[in-house]
């Protein structure tokens, strides 16, 4: 598909090619460990995968993102998806619960003192049991106590959670910047079911 220049209104609406999706991202950073938000959940462990393995992997961002049209890996190759999550400096974490893999963790820790939030997230059923603010608590404790860090920072979008913004706010992060992300609507290219994202109608 082609990408044709488009010049965005700063001060109107911008009109985008139909097969196209369009979300606006916001960055949030935190530069001191907050007051953790308390957790009732139960029954979760956190398992790192050291090394990743590539079907769990996709299995585990497939069930998480699907439903919010994450698609930044599901349309790229096994090779480039291995080599991302293999490099020095990417820990991917999966949250267990009775036994099933239910959520992702993804800390950049390339740059020890201003580590991404790359990935987080819990599939559906772990939506509001408390399994959110367990899984943030994890990813805190390990950024600003196990890597000493100076700056964590993450970016959520509309095609995300609708809570994830508040709950990144409430969590201690705050917004610094946003950005208008578009990109071909992986849906079409068969990368993503047709019913995914049903907030994001397919445009064609």
């Amino acid at each position: 598909m082609t990408n044709p220049d488009i010049t965005l209104n700063l001060n109107g609406f911008t009109d985008i090619p139909n097969g196209k999706v369009a979300n606006i991202a916001t960055y949030l950073e935190m530069t001191a460990k907050p007051a953790l938000v308390p957790a009732n959940a139960t029954g979760l462990t956190l398992e790192r995968m050291d090394p990743p393995v590539l079907t769990r992997y996709r299995a585990i961002f497939h069930a998480v993102g699907e439903p919010w049209l994450w698609f930044s890996r599901l349309t790229k190759s096994d090779e480039w998806v291995e080599a991302a999550i293999s490099r020095p400096g990417i820990e991917v974490f999966v949250a267990r619960h009775d036994d099933d893999d239910v959520g992702l963790l993804e800390l950049d820790v390339r740059e020890p003192k201003n580590i991404e939030l790359a990935y987080f997230g819990l599939i559906e059923r772990m939506v509001g049991t408390g399994a959110s603010h367990w899984l943030m608590n994890e990813a805190v404790n390990r950024a600003f106590d196990h890597h000493h860090t100076d700056r964590m920072f993450v970016h959520t979008c509309t095609m995300d959670h609708p809570a994830a913004l508040n709950f990144y706010m409430k969590n201690g992060f705050v917004a610094y910047k946003r950005a208008v992300e578009i990109d071909d609507d992986p849906r079409l290219s068969g990368h993503v079911r047709r019913m995914a994202g049903p907030h994001h109608p397919v445009i064609e």
